[in-house]
């Protein structure tokens, strides 16, 4: 909720969800009349759960306009969906008529307002002021620079996404002041742990059950440390993948508030805990390799998370072991995934295998290093958010 000088009062923000295109437009047409409402994001159907909560994690909207006359059963799962969320936002319900039991439905699941054509600025000023009373609780911590969060996960197991982000985040270190969180949300084979040579009593499976009870002391107790970084591993015994979205929610916020930079290590793009964690994120990196098959599934993965509601401006592709002699180019493989390469990695299994034997970083004069040191100073300066912001 944006705060305003005027006599207008304060500006509610909102993620429209209407099938019903006729409703949708007249709500649209009717807000300038008013100025107290702007629909930063919206959606023609009713989405599934899973693709509401994307959305809602991306936009962060103060309420949810919701159509409730086309298909009241399905709209009332959403309404009830969308105020189980944490910090949720509020319902409008819209609708062509003011039905006098639809109303009475509306407001008994749980809607804040229920608005009808012609939307009078008026009636919108005092929707939006009754509204600005319920969020206003809500918005009066107090404003804490919160780190960024950056999501790495693969098309298919075995391209390296987890020794990008290892060693992406060992080089931020390096070449930014601030602390960096790694967290390792691969909790059937996560190998971060493994890689660094870890012995951790204690895993990010713990810190998810805990994730409403933490603070600094039990939070130091939780994390590894492996040179100037901490780490949040996979447990060393495979656990079901069953990642509660608020707990996972919680744990990344806080992250968020300890840390200059969180990367976040995952399975594969389209398995749900990747979803969850990239609708969190700031920008995510899918990382792929030049093969052939690996290249197909990031073409059909990209299109999977656009229908998802995912915003393709905050999404790059990392290519690891790059050769040049495959014959395709930065341009081609942009042509072909419709997003943008943020870098490309040459493969030195020598290197890696090196590191990881050892449990070390990636030797400095290595090309793998010296490619994935410009990678995290691209980061570092910001090029991928401006980039993004751009667009």
């Amino acid at each position: 909720m944006s705060d305003r000088n005027d006599s207008m009062g304060p500006l509610v923000t909102g993620l429209l969800v209407c099938p019903d295109r006729a409703l949708a437009q007249a709500f649209r047409a009717a807000l300038p009349s008013a100025k107290v409402f702007q629909v930063l994001a919206e959606i023609d159907r009713y989405p599934s759960e899973q693709a509401l909560g994307i959305r809602l994690r991306q936009v962060k909207p103060d309420v949810v306009f919701l159509d409730v006359a086309t298909e009241w059963e399905t709209s009332e799962r959403l309404l009830k969906f969308v105020l189980a969320q944490p910090s949720h936002p509020e319902v409008v319900a819209l609708s062509r008529e003011r039905l006098p039991e639809l109303v009475v439905q509306a407001l008994r699941a749980g809607a804040a307002e229920f608005l009808t054509p012609p939307f009078s600025a008026e009636e919108q000023r005092g929707a939006a002021a009754r509204i600005a009373r319920l969020l206003a609780p809500q918005k009066r911590e107090p404003i804490v620079q919160r780190g960024k969060l950056v999501v790495f996960s693969s098309t298919k197991p075995g391209c390296g996404a987890s020794t990008l982000a290892l060693h992406t985040a060992f080089w931020l270190g390096r070449v930014q002041a601030g602390r960096v969180l790694v967290i390792d949300l691969d909790l059937s084979a996560g190998i971060l742990g493994f890689a660094a040579k870890l012995a951790p009593s204690r895993s990010v499976v713990d810190a998810l059950k805990l994730s409403s009870q933490l603070g600094r002391g039990l939070w130091d107790s939780l994390v590894s440390h492996w040179y100037h970084l901490e780490v949040l591993p996979a447990p060393a015994v495979p656990e079901p993948e069953l990642i509660d979205a608020a707990q996972l929610h919680d744990l990344l916020e806080f992250s968020r508030l300890g840390y200059s930079w969180v990367i976040v290590d995952t399975p594969v793009v389209l398995h749900r805990t990747s979803l969850l964690a990239l609708s969190e994120s700031d920008f995510g990196f899918l990382v792929t390799t030049s093969e052939l098959a690996s290249l197909h599934l990031a073409r059909r993965a990209i299109s999977a998370l656009e229908q998802l509601g995912f915003d393709k401006q905050r999404l790059y592709v990392l290519v690891n072991r790059y050769r040049k002699q495959d014959g395709i180019g930065r341009e081609d493989l942009e042509r072909i995934f419709g997003v943008r390469i943020a870098a490309v990695f040459p493969g030195d299994f020598g290197a890696v295998h090196r590191a990881v034997s050892l449990g070390e970083p990636l030797d400095d004069g290595s090309q793998l290093a010296r490619a994935i040191e410009a990678f995290a100073h691209q980061l570092s300066e910001g090029r991928f958010e401006r980039i993004a912001n751009a667009a």
